[in-house]
């Protein structure tokens, strides 16, 4: 309506600047004026609808290539390799990605060996590839180059049980229109204690407990009942109940006030301990107790270690820590 409102109310206004001259300069009487611009009024509106409609058809032919663009695609193929056992280790060798053919690649002959067990930071500048490096984890793409392994399988010759060893919280978690109980179980059966006691560790059952429905209450839409702090505190509780062997935490406390954030952090630590956690971290105060820090710049490992070996030693490390420090 961006176009056609100027359209339909500048119309009457011009139907009623003329009209009015009329009637003052007698050439009309006020009857015909009433019922010019109520034709007028009725013509123009009709032609705004016309003209809406036809934009909502253009934007239902964009959506519809869109989809068509996308189940044009062919999907991924993944494998039956049995995936019943622990995981063991975890490996990047010589990885190449970029997200089209036409641009630079975002990784680059990247290797990285996970330490099992072991809490996992990974940081650089923006555009470095530390989320990439968990999109291709978590198989939602396949490398240009290269092999992602683990227990010395590539990733893709894993059935449906990956989903069960790997597990991911987002900047921007997934919730579906329902209540938040069932947003945090999705269909899993988890006892009520269970749901509460993750909830506590991550700091949400306060405000679940306030609201009137309690864990029954609707989160709307793509969570649009809840605040992005809300939001990322459920998806870490969600991610607490599963309890993967592997978790990866791609910005996932980013809406997080500081202290917020540091008290689910320190909780996260404690229930994952012994475990497998990998933090893409755009707070570097979370990740100083981190076992190892990969730092990444244009796409490759340029250096890792604790942190202090690399305040000591990796100047990419203490210009972003520097810069965090002062953000």
């Amino acid at each position: 309506m961006f176009i056609s409102d100027p359209f339909l109310y500048g119309t009457k206004l011009v139907a009623i600047l003329f009209g009015g001259i009329g009637v003052i300069a007698n050439n009309i009487s006020l009857g015909e004026f009433v019922v010019s611009f109520t034709f007028v009024d009725q013509l123009v509106t009709e032609i705004g609808q016309l003209f809406e409609q036809a934009l909502t058809g253009k934007r239902l032919e964009a959506s519809v290539e869109c989809i068509q663009s996308v189940m044009g695609k062919e999907s991924a193929k993944f494998g039956s390799a049995d995936f019943s056992g622990d995981i063991e280790s975890i490996q990047f060798k010589d990885v190449r990605f970029s997200y089209s053919p036409e641009s630079d690649p975002v990784l680059n002959n990247l290797s990285m060996d996970f330490p099992i067990g072991k809490k996992i930071a990974i940081v650089g500048s923006s555009g470095s590839g530390k989320s990439t490096i968990a999109q291709l984890l978590l198989r939602m793409y396949s490398p240009e180059k290269g092999e992602i392994s683990i227990n010395g399988t590539p990733v893709n010759c894993y059935g449906k049980q990956y989903s069960d060893k790997v597990s991911v919280v987002f900047q921007q978690p997934h919730f579906i229109p329902t209540t938040i109980k069932e947003n945090l179980t999705f269909d899993k059966e988890y006892d009520q204690l269970d749901i509460e006691n993750a909830c506590k560790e991550m700091l949400c059952h306060d405000f679940i407990m306030g609201f009137p429905s309690q864990y029954e209450t609707q989160v709307g839409e793509r969570g649009a009942a809840l605040s992005g702090g809300q939001k990322q505190r459920l998806a870490l509780s969600r991610a607490i109940l599963k309890n993967t062997e592997v978790l990866i935490l791609d910005e996932a406390t980013s809406a997080l006030d500081t202290e917020t954030e540091f008290r689910v952090q320190k909780n996260i630590d404690k229930l994952r301990k012994g475990k497998t956690t990998i933090i893409i971290a755009h707070r570097l105060s979370t990740i100083q107790n981190a076992d190892i820090i990969y730092v990444l710049d244009k796409g490759n490992v340029v250096a890792q270690g604790t942190h202090e070996r690399l305040m000591d030693e990796c100047p990419v490390y203490k210009e972003l820590y520097a810069f965090h420090a002062v953000s």
